[in-house]
């Protein structure tokens, strides 16, 4: 009976381990964020305002990011076609805009960054620098 009883308690104390250990790690996992440098620790190669509240910033590891307070915070834009390094990027209005970067990867929106189209290129170099008239003329630069 005595076994029987500390058998018991031995599996008592191990489900309150186990769902403690359980419980603080995924807490634990769910309070990541990077902290310093914010808002990012990626190279920025290339920002662009397009008014006094409204800027984009692209750089390495597939960087862009986004402000709409001037530049006081920043929040990531997330796209799967983000393949490269992205080195340029230029807005004609809040809403029309391109990033490029190595590979000859050129991407618009017409949204503000909420989603990408993939743009062709009759060249394959990386792309550094970009500049647009109106939303079918712009220039490139690259290697």
């Amino acid at each position: 009976m005595l076994s029987a009883t500390k058998s018991r308690n031995a599996g008592k104390i191990f489900l309150q381990i186990s769902v403690f250990i359980l419980l603080t790690t995924q807490i634990c996992v769910a309070q990541w964020f990077w902290q310093n440098p914010l808002p990012q620790g990626n190279h920025l190669y290339e920002v662009d305002y397009v008014n006094n509240n409204i800027a984009y910033a692209v750089g390495g590891g597939n960087t862009i990011i986004k402000s709409t307070d001037g530049g006081m915070s920043w929040t990531h834009i997330y796209s799967d076609q983000f393949k490269h390094e992205l080195n340029a990027v230029y807005f004609l209005d809040e809403n029309t805009g391109w990033v490029t970067g190595d590979a000859s990867n050129i991407l618009k929106t017409t949204n503000g960054g909420s989603s990408w189209i993939q743009q062709t290129s009759a060249i394959y170099a990386s792309i550094f620098s970009i500049y647009f008239i109106n939303a079918s003329t712009g220039w490139l630069a690259g290697s």
